[in-house]
């Protein structure tokens, strides 16, 4: 009897999906079967970004993964940086969502299991992924951690990044949205829910802004 052994079944299925149009089903399936590899071979320190989305993807909430809470403090330092400018907090908070890394990891991941790249190394096959990939994760946020110390350790230095600003406000989650236009199409947005107990009339707001892909065209392989 053969082992047990995921990276198989990812490679036959990434080998199933080349040069044809997939199924979301198909396209979210290679997240799965990442998981399943990152777990049988004790691997997710090495693609912290992938783990990190794989669990998300499989989760309601991310509040115990130190890469979330990393995220959370990339995000308040892109939010202190461009406080004072809309356009660069729209194109910061997206990179601190690590879409680039992410696509990076996989490439690596997919070559080091034998798997083929078609859906992280095309401009055009990965804008359909990162597409289903939102669209399954709406409304489940990367949190605080569940753990108060945690927590309190990770708000306190939020704050001290903040050199002593008279308001008291911090990322205490993200997570992504879809906008609907009057035209009929969409667009994917992340909103980040700011802790901020000094507002009169509530302890939180809403910061909002269109997902952007920070990685251009030349970055990949092919279109």
């Amino acid at each position: 009897m053969n082992g047990y052994n995921p990276a198989t079944r990812l490679k036959d299925h990434t080998r199933s999906m080349a040069n044809r149009n997939c199924h979301r089903s198909e396209v979210l399936e290679v997240l799965r079967l990442s998981r399943l590899v990152l777990e049988h071979d004790r691997s997710a320190l090495q693609f912290p970004h992938l783990s990190l989305y794989c669990d998300w993807f499989v989760h309601g909430a991310i509040d115990r993964k130190p890469l979330g809470s990393k995220i959370l403090e990339l995000v308040n330092d892109a939010i202190r940086k461009h406080w004072e400018n809309s356009d660069g907090l729209v194109t910061g908070i997206s990179r601190c969502l690590s879409l680039a890394e992410l696509r990076h990891e996989m490439i690596i991941f997919l070559i080091t299991c034998g798997a083929v790249t078609d859906v992280a190394d095309s401009f055009t096959n990965w804008n359909v992924f990162v597409s289903l990939l939102l669209e399954d994760l709406l409304d489940r946020p990367i949190r605080l951690p569940a753990k108060a110390k945690e927590a309190e350790a990770i708000v306190a230095r939020m704050l001290s990044a903040w050199n002593g600003y008279k308001y008291k406000h911090w990322p205490r989650a993200i997570f992504f949205l879809r906008e609907e236009r009057e035209d009929g199409s969409f667009s994917f947005v992340w909103n980040v829910e700011m802790a901020a107990p000094q507002l009169t009339g509530g302890d939180s707001y809403n910061l909002r802004g269109g997902m952007q892909m920070t990685e251009s065209l030349s970055a990949f392989a092919r279109g």
